[in-house]
């Protein structure tokens, strides 16, 4: 029990610290690259944390419904981000931002 609280206390606060900075980087991008070239302001990186933040707050991605895999779970939200990344990147690169 007492093995389960250190973990929870050391492992899950940098972990959501990773996703959430991780999600932020990825708006960041997006936002530079289909949001700016319509006369908006640029994003700050912190600025998209925030949204981030906000974001996951206000959504249930339902990730424990699809499958209950503690791995899957776990590492779902790290390769997530990557994902939206490569495909806005390539959609910015086909519409020529």
């Amino acid at each position: 029990m007492l093995s389960k609280i250190i973990t929870y206390t050391l492992v899950v606060p940098p972990y959501m610290a990773l996703v959430y900075f991780l999600h932020a980087w990825v708006v960041c991008s997006l936002w530079g690259w289909f949001v700016v070239p319509f006369g908006l302001p640029a994003l700050t990186y912190y600025h998209a944390v925030g949204i981030s933040l906000l974001v996951g707050v206000l959504s249930d991605n339902g990730i424990k419904a699809i499958n209950p895999d503690k791995l899957f779970v776990f590492l779902y939200p790290l390769i997530n981000p990557f994902i939206l990344y490569f495909f806005g990147y390539v959609l910015a690169r086909l519409g020529g931002f």
